[in-house]
């Protein structure tokens, strides 16, 4: 079917009106078009691992491929392996850990 869709109704650009965030709408995604229980919680997990590891480097991107996995009904994780491995995520998880490390020494040699 996607082969079916233009570029413009193939890729979501604009959050819809009545989600206040992409981690909002990727949720309500997954709730609502996802319906076999182990695609699910295979998409939840790597959903878990990417906020784990990126954090909110790439701000609504990470979201956004999040959506288009779940657009694509892409439970074996090929799009979400490629946004992971991309070099724009590789930096992102480089810049998350260094100021996750930082933050946390940071944290521990404060006095009690």
């Amino acid at each position: 079917m996607a082969t079916k869709m233009g570029k413009d109704d193939f890729f979501v650009h604009d959050l819809p009106f009545m989600f206040e965030n992409w981690k909002e709408y990727r949720d309500y995604l997954l709730d609502k078009l996802i319906d076999k229980p182990e695609w699910k919680e295979k998409m939840q997990k790597k959903f878990a691992y990417h906020d784990r590891i990126i954090g909110e480097e790439l701000g609504n991107k990470k979201y956004k491929a999040h959506v288009q996995s779940i657009l694509t009904h892409d439970w074996e994780g090929i799009k979400l392996d490629n946004f992971i491995n991309s070099p724009q995520s590789r930096d992102a998880r480089r810049a998350h850990k260094m100021r996750s490390t930082a933050l946390n020494a940071t944290t521990a040699n404060k006095p009690a």
